[in-house]
């Protein structure tokens, strides 16, 4: 994180608070402005990170450790001003990383095919010891001493600090007993003149990239080059403790935000289930105290279609209360499916309203099917053929993204679809996806497709599904996955409003939406 950035979030703290990764990325500022000199005052009478480097090089010399070509650190370029992303306290000093270390070693991992090399007393840890966890004081795997001389230098010294290479790339730990570690880690043994709190922290800070060919990671090399900021120890001990102090107090706050967050989210849901059977409008007074993540809009949006579906949303007109259509649908409904009995009625709808089955509002409906693979010719046409997996909850403009021949139209049973149908999922995991098609073409036995009558307004239709999309996949609940048959899309109930009333509804919820859409935009 640059520091321009961390400026911008405490210009803007209390509504970064609100963003939903707002508080760790006030952590990593915190960090930021850690490493940089910024949190704690200099002091004069603790030295200079010169004076303390010279120190640092003399132990680096004498150190025994620092012998043989495996442990041996790579004598480095000093930190160029381009490297530097930021400026630092005059008693301060740029170093690299490998100039304030006095070992790196890697590890390995003894033979998997050997039983007698593992489950033994010696914690052996890998990138999965490392998740969430600063101290490493256990791990998941133990190797015996039998694994551990068969393999050289996998024991690690405890206080040094291991940094994953590969797997993992970037997570860090401190060893608080001796342990072996694998080939993904590398173990440093850090100059005693560096506090391992205050390299803990600043290599949280470092923005680590790698390449490879099946894994990414970084070699020893690139390790060691990355620039580090050196304070004097006694400020570095000051850093931490104030860091720690920071973030006891980042934690308080999390923990207050999530229980906010939790009681604003029932509060929400309660004021949109409200909104929703248009009991009050607090949603509409405290919309800005309510909606503060995409799920509360979510909760908003449906609130506005369940307004919209039981006729609470615009206000009837009885001149647009057409008894023709109504009648013609009841005939239609009584000659192919159940009639609608008082124990189904979900909630109550106006008077000019009729309960309805969704069979009765098409004048033609049914499923596709797929043409034999083994036969070329059924996939050599230009007839769109869609499956489930494209209906994409909106106007399916796009041409499907296979096409079937004119004689799988003919020899396969494929209903023929045209603009303006509706498209519904039935299967799996895109059960209840629905789409108003603008194209004609076919569809596989995973999508019904239905024209609608006349008398419906098939973006009426479609808004409807979206709303009683949750109640219909109930019903194709039990199995693996949702199976919605054709048979209970056709005895879905539906409130039908008069054809005029359908288009204004349309209309306004159109209208709602742009302005849900800009609210989200700005989230």
């Amino acid at each position: 994180m640059e520091l321009n950035d961390v400026r911008t979030i405490v210009a803007n703290l209390d509504d970064f608070l609100e963003l939903p990764d707002g508080i760790v990325r006030l952590r990593r500022a915190v960090l930021t402005l850690a490493v940089s000199g910024r949190l704690v005052p200099q002091a004069s009478e603790e030295g200079t990170a010169d004076e303390l480097f010279k120190k640092i090089q003399e132990e680096r010399s004498r150190s025994a450790l620092n012998v043989g070509r495996k442990n041996k650190t790579k004598e480095l370029q000093s930190v160029s001003a381009d490297e530097m992303p930021f400026g630092i306290p005059k008693s301060w000093k740029w170093v690299r990383l490998g100039e304030i270390i006095l070992s790196i070693s890697g590890g390995g991992t003894p033979s998997k095919q050997n039983p007698s090399f593992w489950d033994g007393s010696i914690p052996w840890a890998s990138v999965k010891d490392m998740t969430g966890k600063k101290y490493i004081d256990d791990t998941k795997d133990h190797i015996t001493e039998k694994g551990l001389r068969s393999k050289s230098e996998l024991l690690k010294k405890a206080g040094s600090v291991i940094v994953c290479t590969r797997m993992g790339l970037g997570k860090i730990g401190i060893l608080m007993r001796d342990m072996a570690i694998n080939q993904d880690l590398k173990a440093l043994i850090l100059s005693k003149h560096i506090d391992v709190e205050y390299f803990y922290l600043q290599y949280q800070t470092f923005d680590i990239k790698g390449k490879g060919v099946t894994v990414d990671g970084i070699t020893q090399d690139q390790l060691q080059a990355f620039p580090f900021t050196l304070p004097p120890l006694a400020e570095q001990k000051r850093i931490v403790k104030k860091v720690e102090a920071v973030m006891k107090e980042l934690d308080d706050l999390e923990a207050k935000k999530k229980e906010q967050d939790a009681v604003r989210e029932r509060l929400t849901r309660s004021a949109m289930r409200r909104f929703g059977e248009n009991e009050d409008t607090l949603a509409l007074e405290h919309l800005t105290e309510l909606i503060r993540t995409r799920t509360d809009l979510q909760e908003l949006e449906m609130a506005v279609l369940t307004l919209a579906v039981s006729g609470k949303l615009v206000p009837q007109n009885k001149e647009e209360d057409d008894v023709t259509e109504r009648e013609i649908i009841k005939t239609r409904r009584s000659k192919v499916l159940l009639p609608v009995v008082p124990e189904e009625i979900p909630f109550d709808i106006p008077e000019s309203w009729e309960w309805s089955r969704f069979g009765s509002v098409f004048s033609d409906y049914g499923s596709g099917s797929t043409p034999s693979r083994g036969n070329d010719g059924y996939f050599s046409g230009d007839v769109n053929w869609y499956k489930s997996g494209e209906l994409n909850d909106g106007v399916l403009t796009d041409d499907a993204e296979e096409k079937v021949s004119d004689i799988a139209l003919k020899e396969c049973h494929l209903r023929m679809n045209v603009p303006g149908d509706l498209l519904i999922a039935m299967y799996g995991a895109t059960a209840g996806r629905v789409s108003i098609l603008e194209n004609k073409g076919v569809t596989n036995q995973a999508v019904w497709g239905g024209t609608p009558s006349p008398y419906v307004d098939v973006r009426y239709l479609f808004l409807y599904m979206l709303q009683s999309r949750p109640s219909l996949i109930a019903k194709g609940a039990g199995a693996a996955q949702p199976n919605i048959s054709g048979e209970k899309i056709l005895s879905h109930l539906i409130p039908l409003p008069p054809l005029a009333e359908q288009k204004r509804i349309v209309e306004k919820v159109q209208e709602l939406q742009q302005s849900l859409s800009e609210l989200k935009r700005r989230m």
